[in-house]
């Protein structure tokens, strides 16, 4: 019961920051919706094993700068992305039945993933 109190609080207050409007996307789609982005990036936290802050800036005053790209982190995602994407559409993709390669094929929770 305690985990799910904190995972509500978490999902609460990182929702309450997550800006309407987005600025600097530069992977996901410019019409992508709130509701839609928040859940990707609540599955790259729980993929990856990271909190919002691991890729966005912390301001003084307590909340996140989601549009500036000030950690490497957040650029090393957006290759991964690109990686992940492309693994799934010119390899995994063409063969048929296949899964999908995703964050946690390889990371599996932790932000470094080690090998099996």
């Amino acid at each position: 019961m305690r985990i799910v109190s904190l995972l509500m609080m978490f999902c609460a207050a990182a929702s309450a920051q997550m800006p309407d409007k987005f600025t600097n996307l530069q992977f996901f789609p410019k019409d992508i919706s709130r509701q839609e982005l928040m859940g990707i990036m609540r599955t790259f936290s729980f993929s990856v094993g990271v909190r919002c802050t691991s890729c966005h800036e912390a301001k003084p005053d307590g909340s996140t700068d989601f549009a500036t790209d000030s950690k490497d982190m957040k650029k090393t995602a957006r290759l991964m992305l690109q990686m992940v994407q492309n693994l799934n559409h010119d390899y995994i993709g063409k063969l048929a039945g296949s899964p999908r390669v995703e964050c946690a094929t390889c990371h599996y929770g932790l932000s470094n993933p080690q090998s099996l």
